[in-house]
């Protein structure tokens, strides 16, 4: 086994793990309470501890969360009477990246749109 970041991972594992590190990377927009968000008791796998109060809301809600790389790395919200796409990200992203996330919003605004 060999060792990444905090983790253990077995060889065989790490060849198809260091094949998906070199295929394009794109953003996911996951909805709220989504199972990779809720199924995980230690979240600081794909979370940092910091931005953690914006992913878990008062009152027991969950955001929608914008995920590049295995990282939560902002929210989202789509308000349907405004047909509004609003994005906070927690950092700044690379420009290709920016533009990445640009796409997928676009993709998802034309889906809920044609509801």
């Amino acid at each position: 086994m060999k060792r990444i970041d905090e983790f253990w991972i077995l060889k065989g594992d790490m060849e198809r793990w260091e094949l998906l590190q070199k295929q394009k990377v794109k953003p996911i927009l996951l909805p709220e309470f989504d199972p990779l968000i809720m199924g995980h008791q230690d979240k600081s796998r794909f979370l940092e501890d910091k931005y953690r109060t914006r992913v878990f809301l008062p009152l027991a809600e969950v955001a929608q969360v914008v995920l590049i790389q295995e990282t939560v790395l902002g929210t989202w919200n789509y308000k349907i009477s405004d047909r509004a796409f609003k994005i906070n990200l927690f950092t700044k992203l690379k420009k290709d990246m920016a533009g990445k996330l640009q796409k997928e919003v676009e993709r998802l605004t034309e889906f809920l749109q044609s509801r």
